[in-house]
């Protein structure tokens, strides 16, 4: 077993005829390779790093030469999950626990990180929670741990991007959105924000949506708030069976093997190989892609009218700023 260990690592190691162009069918690792990133010298922060795409995200980036911080709330699971990975690549990544649903762990996360970031990659999210839930700070608990939790992060973390960031290389905050960003509410609208289901019937599909949606959203008003030493975008990772799944149907039984059988359009390297593009690519910190949504490692026509609304971006930024000091006040979280 452990000849076969070391073999699969030699095998991950190494770069064997990489592809000359990358699209639907390219992972992670083909992207870094591809893209010949030498991320040495370089922080990034990877949020639901221990499983499913943000693990293999937080695999490439250390793999190109990036120190990571893993972000996870099962810091045991973020330890046994770089334990898997090659030698060189463990040294440069450090567990920390953060627990999106609550502002206050953000904030404390924020502090332990330190002051040098280029990459913060917004990865962890929930999906399809049957029953209403809300967080510690009272949001639902999909947009609270898809949408606020990432963006009180990322207002944190915001100067140290700035800092690290040129107009050479931008620093960037990439948010992992999806196609369900299809499922929103449509009566969402740049005067009408329901983030609450305070006006509507709560539903599972529908709450995933409004995250995704509004993760996109957020990518598109934060570019516009950033200086041009850092950029901001969204994507669509593909429908991969990862962990993400737990609270649907498509657990297990019958609708995993559906899931897997006719849905799932990609395996999980490949699913994380946009948002290593966006990460390393030197097109993505394009002037011209600040806030684009992205798809197959490359700008995506499949936003929404919605997603494509700048009106709605700010409106939803400026709701989201608003519920985020109104609920750090209420908790005493300086």
């Amino acid at each position: 077993m452990r000849v076969l260990i070391m073999l699969a690592w030699i095998a991950e190691a190494l770069v064997i005829n990489p592809p000359t162009s990358l699209g639907k069918k390219s992972t992670a690792a083909d992207v870094v390779n591809t893209l010949r990133a030498d991320l040495s010298g370089k922080t990034a922060v990877v949020t639901g790093g221990n499983s499913g795409i943000g693990f293999e995200t937080v695999k490439a980036l250390a793999g190109a030469g990036c120190g990571v911080v893993l972000a996870c709330r099962d810091v045991a699971a973020g330890e046994a999950a770089r334990q898997t990975l090659l030698r060189r690549s463990a040294e440069r990544v450090r567990v920390e626990a953060l627990d999106l649903a609550d502002l206050a762990s953000v904030r404390d996360f924020a502090g332990r990180v330190g002051d040098g970031l280029d990459l913060l990659v917004c990865n962890a999210g929930i999906m399809a929670l049957p029953k209403f839930e809300t967080t510690a700070d009272g949001f639902e608990k999909q947009l609270g741990v898809n949408h606020f939790g990432h963006a009180y992060l990322a207002r944190l973390l915001r100067p140290a991007l700035e800092r690290r960031g040129s107009d050479a290389a931008p620093a960037r905050v990439v948010c992992v959105a999806s196609t369900a960003h299809g499922m929103a509410s449509k009566d969402w609208a740049a005067g009408s924000l329901d983030l609450d289901f305070a006006n509507s019937a709560y539903t599972p599909w529908g709450a995933y949506g409004n995250s995704k949606l509004a993760n996109a959203l957020y990518a598109k008003g934060l570019a516009k708030r950033l200086p041009s030493t850092v950029t901001a975008l969204s994507l669509h990772p593909g429908v991969i069976r990862t962990p993400l799944w737990r609270e649907t149907p498509a657990a297990g039984g019958v609708g995993g093997w559906i899931l897997g059988s006719f849905m799932a359009d990609k395996s999980i390297p490949q699913g994380a190989a946009t948002s290593v593009w966006a990460s390393v690519a030197d097109a993505a910190a394009k002037p011209e892609l600040r806030g684009a949504y992205l798809d197959d490692c490359a700008v995506s026509a499949k936003l929404s009218a919605q997603g494509r609304d700048d009106a709605l971006a700010d409106a939803l930024w400026d709701a989201t700023e608003a519920r985020l000091d109104a609920a750090l006040a209420k908790r005493g979280i300086h």
